[in-house]
C-alpha cells in the first residue's frame, strides 16, 4: 500500500504501576506504557488497528496488525504460538474467511524461518540490515 495515515487515535495503559526496579531491587511506581491500541486511516480510505501489549494475555510480543480496505484485508502477528513466529493472513473482498499464507523467506535473516524463535529473528534482522 502506497498512502501514508491521515488520522489516528489512540490509547495507551500502564496496566502495572508499581514493579520491581532492577536497578534498585525496590518497588517503585514506573509510568510505562504496558499496552495500547490504536485505529488510523490511510489517504486511500484504508483502515488499520494496531495492538501491543508486553503484559496482557497472548505471548511475546503481543502485537496485532490489521489492515482493510477496498482489495482486501490483512492481518500480521509477529507473535511466537503454537511454534510459529509470527502468522500472516490475506482476505480477499469476495473472500468469506481469511486465509493464512507463507511469510516469504526473503523477510527472514540468512538461516531463518517461521520455526525459529521471534527474539532470535528479531536481533539477527538488527543486526543483518545494521552490517548491510
Amino acid at each position: 500500500m502506497d498512502s501514508g495515515l491521515t488520522a489516528v487515535v489512540g490509547v495507551m495503559r500502564n496496566f502495572v504501576p508499581e514493579r520491581m526496579i532492577a536497578a534498585t531491587g525496590q518497588m517503585a511506581r514506573a509510568n510505562i506504557d504496558d499496552g495500547d491500541i490504536f485505529i488510523g486511516e490511510f489517504a486511500s480510505g484504508a483502515l488499520c488497528s494496531v495492538q501491543t501489549s508486553f503484559v496482557t494475555v497472548g505471548n511475546y510480543p503481543g502485537i496485532e496488525v490489521r489492515v482493510s480496505g477496498s482489495e482486501g484485508a490483512a492481518i500480521a502477528r509477529p507473535v511466537e504460538e503454537f511454534g510459529i513466529c509470527e502468522t500472516f493472513k490475506l482476505a480477499r473482498p469476495d473472500d468469506v474467511e481469511f486465509r493464512e499464507v507463507e511469510v516469504p523467506a526473503s523477510y527472514y535473516p540468512p538461516g531463518g524461518t517461521a520455526r525459529k524463535s521471534w527474539r532470535t529473528l528479531y536481533y539477527a534482522n538488527l543486526t543483518a540490515n545494521f552490517a548491510s
